[in-house]
């Protein structure tokens, strides 16, 4: 499935990104995190992406269980960033404060931060345009 609509995501390859936008408002669930984890993991296999941009414009809470699912996509060989995008306030408290994404002093945070997903395709198909060429 490297590109389509499921019940839990929706992924879209988009030149050396690809672009996830997770439909759920909450990742607490174990079960429906590890669905999530194994859908998007399953394209990133398919598509080889650079970057992965997830959108998460839907979601209003992430327990620590969620976080494996981020963090599984992050160690994938190929990926070189992985950038959460349309963060409501309390979802990026927590990724905030578990030192997940840039914050302040912490600027080497395994996740980066985009305001929207035009955003993150701007900067990193930029930075990856440059250095290829």
């Amino acid at each position: 499935m490297a590109t389509g609509t499921s019940a839990l995501i929706e992924i879209l390859p988009h030149s050396s990104c690809l672009i996830v936008k997770i439909l759920e408002s909450q990742m607490r669930d174990f079960a429906r995190v590890i669905q999530i984890k194994e859908t998007i993991i399953t394209a990133v296999r398919e598509v080889v992406p650079k970057t992965v941009i997830i959108d998460l414009s839907q979601m209003h809470f992430v327990g620590s269980v969620g976080f494996l699912a981020f963090l599984a996509i992050r160690r994938e060989p190929t990926v070189e960033n992985v950038v959460l995008c349309n963060l409501d306030a309390n979802v990026y408290k927590v990724f905030s404060v578990c030192k997940l994404i840039p914050d302040g002093a912490n600027i080497s945070a395994p996740l980066q931060l985009a305001d929207t997903v035009e955003a993150a395709i701007a900067l990193y198909d930029g930075k990856m345009d440059a250095s290829e060429g």
